[in-house]
């Protein structure tokens, strides 16, 4: 019998069920879920071991409950002041396939929504971090977040998507006399998502019963919309409803009560105490097995013995020390848990191909876990070995950088020119992504992340990674903090200082338009929502508003950028308070692949609430490419300087 505790706010619930143990075909010791109990307190827990020491409980029995002793009364859960108890009820159940030729789909949940796959594997984009799902896994997608899905097989896949809605109840209802009750407050899962607003980004989550999510997943499917309004099929419905989202608020975020370590905790120590003299018998004490079992648990887990693990961590760590460090080996040696250099630099030559003497000289594989950091590669004139770039941007990158065959480096006059990579970039469309399955083959040198990028924590098990918060630094920082890891700090800062010439110029050139102090808006529309931009990252914000000096709206100063936001979104009948004598409107076009049509809603750029906007009466809309117009890195803002300036023509003498 296994205990389960569930955090919801400031309560704590405790859940039982009864597993059995087997081994699967590589001779792993799972469990499997044969009936679930439910919440139960000390006493009825007490009283299902004894009948199961007994023998007089059915472990496989559906049909029933074990005999407990009832409840007094019924139970009430403790109010919290100030909070409103909320219900869940589903919105509505649809089935989506992609054939094996569908790329991507770009979505925004209209409301809070769970994916959930019936077959094959999916592509899920998140804040431009890729990643694929299985049927190990979920995907959570509050309400405003937006993903990209796609298929990521060679078989069709086939997704569910259930749409949830709070309701707000009175606080005296009783809560806890339906099958409803345990899921009255906010499900638990949704605090798995991450730090934070759990509202603000999708969330890609594990389970422990796919074949049972699958299961109720089909059985919701049979229901049609007609079936849902007759009394007998909507209990079903509403019962399946339940048991798939008890399952999963038990399933995502349980914390088994144990004395001993877990064998993701277990690997977690490692890394993070690598220099200590690590010993196999004392990480088995501590996760209460045998140091026998321990081998064994860690070979089936990882591939590999725990002493070759712990080996490659650490030279893995050494090979970062060379490359960002001018520190001598036998130092680096011991801060990596070697006492002995000489054996230290056999076990780096063996790892790695050279000794460390000629590893810091030599040529270096790079690769970038973000679409930002792999165009800053390019455009200090390396070619990463694997990467994320946007597929239209690579014809413009082919357009303005001259191939490496065809031009020498230092052959043009003008300063700025002499700052651009030399490189032969036609290949560039098989560009791998840095899976975790390429990088443990591959083993570049160092792997460049953004702090938020899923499962970054597993990636730093096969090579040496670098990471950057988004929210820390603005561009220019990531610029010369990237260029400095990968020994090109001169041709970053070359450019950076071609930059400010160039925007200057600009500033001068449009200098009579600035006079006039007219405003200036950046607006995002994707999925029929409008997102008003500020002057971090995305969107051209640097450049139009810190760059070039243009005037944002008193309410995006006061609202965006003073209070450090990247965006807002804005309800249409409020857009009139953020609005701007200039619109710049980056446009994301939405496709429905929903297995029935859905009606499209009604544009935003039909609206009569756009429409009365002044910047529209007066024609002062500049439709953006919203490939040029996604990056902040040097080549994006290029283009975007070029693209604002031939819109301004027409006002400048």
């Amino acid at each position: 019998m296994k205990k389960q505790v569930i955090k919801r706010g400031q309560h704590v619930y405790t859940y039982y069920r009864l597993v059995e143990s087997y081994r699967d075909p590589d001779g792993k010791v799972r469990h499997q879920t044969i009936r679930y109990l439910g919440r139960l307190d000390d006493e009825e827990a007490a009283n299902v071991r004894r009948q199961l020491r007994e023998g007089s409980l059915e472990p496989y029995q559906t049909d029933s409950i074990p005999t407990i002793k009832p409840h007094s009364e019924p139970h009430r859960p403790a109010a919290v002041p100030g909070s409103i108890p909320l219900l869940w009820r589903p919105v509505s159940f649809t089935s989506m396939c992609f054939d094996t030729s569908f790329t991507s789909q770009w979505m925004v949940a209209d409301h809070d929504t769970l994916f959930m796959i019936g077959k094959g594997s999916a592509r899920v984009t998140i804040r431009g971090h890729a990643a694929n799902m299985d049927a190990q896994q979920i995907l959570f997608c509050p309400e405003g977040a937006g993903v990209h899905l796609g298929n990521a097989g060679h078989e069709p896949l086939e997704l569910f998507r259930l749409v949830l809605q709070e309701i707000p109840i009175d606080a005296d209802y009783l809560l806890a006399t339906t099958t409803s009750a345990k899921l009255a407050t906010r499900p638990s899962f949704l605090s798995a998502v991450g730090k934070g607003d759990w509202s603000e980004s999708a969330a890609i989550l594990h389970i422990q019963s796919p074949a049972e999510i699958r299961r109720l997943c089909g059985e919701l499917n049979t229901y049609s919309e007609h079936h849902v309004h007759q009394p007998l099929q909507m209990l079903g419905f509403y019962r399946s409803f339940y048991e798939l989202l008890q399952l999963l608020c038990m399933e995502t975020i349980v914390t088994i009560k144990n004395d001993h370590l877990t064998f993701e905790q277990i690997i977690q120590y490692v890394l993070t105490h690598y220099r200590e003299n690590l010993r196999r018998d004392e990480l088995a004490r501590q996760m209460g097995v045998t140091p026998e079992h321990f081998s064994r648990l860690f070979r089936s887990y990882k591939g590999c013995s725990f002493s070759t693990y712990l080996s490659t961590v650490r030279l893995n760590q050494a090979r970062l020390d060379f490359q960002l460090s001018q520190t001598s080996t036998d130092t680096i040696a011991r801060r990596c848990g070697y006492s002995d250099v000489h054996y230290f630099s056999r076990k780096f030559k063996q790892q790695f191909g050279l000794p460390p003497s000629q590893y810091r000289t030599s040529p270096k594989q790079y690769a970038a876990c973000d679409i930002p950091l792999t165009a800053m590669l390019l455009y200090l004139g390396i070619e990463p070995a694997a990467g994320y770039l946007d597929i239209n941007m690579l014809r413009r990158w082919q357009e303005h950088f001259w191939p490496l065959s065809s031009a020498k480096p230092g052959g043009s006059s003008s300063e700025a020119e002499e700052t651009k990579p030399y490189l032969q970039l036609s290949h560039l469309e098989n560009l791998p992504a840095p899976s975790s399955e390429w990088i443990q083959t591959i083993q570049p040198d160092l792997l460049f992340a953004y702090e938020d990028y899923p499962n970054i924590g597993q990636l730093n098990e096969y090579a040496p990674i670098q990471r950057l918060s988004l929210e820390h630094y603005n561009w220019r920082e990531q610029w010369l903090w990237l260029a400095e890891r990968v020994q090109r700090q001169p041709q970053a800062q070359a450019w950076l200082q071609s930059w400010d010439i160039r925007l200057e110029a600009a500033r001068q050139n449009i200098q009579p338009w600035l006079a006039k102090r007219e405003t200036v808006g950046i607006y995002k529309i994707v999925a029929e929502k409008v997102y008003v931009y500020g002057n971090l990252r995305s969107m051209g914000g640097p450049l139009i508003y810190d760059g070039l000096g243009c005037e944002a709206p008193e309410s995006v100063r006061q609202q965006i950028i003073h209070k450090g936001l990247l965006n807002m979104e804005v309800p249409l009948h409020q857009l009139d308070h953020y609005a701007a004598d200039h619109m710049i409107v980056i446009y994301y076009p939405i496709e429905h692949q929903d297995r029935e049509p859905r009606q499209t809603p009604l544009s935003v750029m039909n609206s009569p609430w756009w429409n009365q906007l002044p910047a529209v009466q007066a024609g002062n809309v500049y439709m953006m490419d919203p490939h040029i117009f996604y990056g902040f890195d040097p080549f994006s803002q290029e283009l975007q300087l070029d693209q604002w300036l031939q819109c301004l023509a027409s006002y400048l003498p």
